[in-house]
């Protein structure tokens, strides 16, 4: 009878620790998704940055080309800008 106890025990103790190592690799894998949540906001965080930036410039090199006196078509040809946009430039 005390074998039949001490097996049980045993069998708690190897069922108790197995539920402890998933719990610790479930939090583990938590800890790794919200990491990487992160990480891939931050990328699109830069590449809106990154858009920005290309779009500021293309905006700048329309006003310098439009003060130079190019025509607004040739503007959005070279800048790649609508035309709706160039006329609000104007």
């Amino acid at each position: 009878e005390l074998e039949h106890y001490d097996k049980y025990w045993d069998a708690i103790r190897v069922e108790k620790a197995a539920i402890e190592e998933l719990s610790e690799k479930n939090v583990a894998l938590t800890k790794e998704k919200e990491e990487a949540t992160k990480r891939e906001q931050e990328a699109k965080k830069l590449a809106e940055q990154e858009r920005q930036k290309r779009y500021d410039a293309q905006e700048k090199l329309a006003r310098l080309l439009l003060k130079q006196g190019i025509s607004p078509e040739e503007v959005s040809m070279e800048t790649g800008l609508d035309m709706d946009h160039i006329k609000r430039l104007l």
